[in-house]
């Protein structure tokens, strides 16, 4: 699953019916879940699954399908992953099913820290705009550095949508 809110560390033990992913508020995880479907109705479950996948608001990340085979990634919500993993294992055909786990805790972290640093820059050079002495070449100067900032921050909160 994923969720820049919350993390969690892969349990593994994945025997039973019952599937068991622990959370740990502390660390940034990403889940990715591969499932392999064959048989006669692939096509139809792998359609109930993604409605169930949307329901949740996961999605599909990769998808690669043939006449009674298809292989799906999908990236689920930390807090619904273990019911949407119960979900999945109840279809027949679901043959090989694969959890990674990422852990991006100190990416996050490094992004928040510098969109912290760029934030305070602006709103230092936004301040300085106020000075009524300042040169028109001072002004252009610092709406410049004012723009390169706002699409340094636009280019991060862009990557961190995807």
């Amino acid at each position: 699953g994923y969720d820049e809110n919350q993390g969690g560390l892969e349990n593994g033990d994945q025997s039973g019916s019952s599937n068991n992913v622990v959370v740990d508020n502390n660390r940034k995880i990403i889940y990715e879940v591969s499932y392999s479907i064959t048989g006669e109705d692939v096509m139809d479950s792998k359609n109930e699954i993604n409605n169930k996948v949307n329901e949740i608001k996961g999605y599909t990340e990769s998808s690669n399908e043939s006449n009674n085979h298809a292989v799906v990634v999908y990236k689920i919500p930390t807090d619904q992953l273990n019911s949407f993993l119960d979900y999945i294992d109840k279809f027949d055909g679901i043959g090989s099913k694969q959890i990674n786990s990422y852990d991006v805790t100190s990416s996050y972290s490094y992004i928040e820290a510098r969109i912290s640093i760029l934030q305070a820059s602006r709103e230092a050079y936004v301040k300085l705009l106020e000075n009524e002495y300042l040169s028109r070449n001072e002004i252009i100067q610092l709406n410049d550095k004012i723009a390169d900032i706002d699409t340094e921050l636009l280019k991060i909160n862009n990557k961190k949508l995807t």
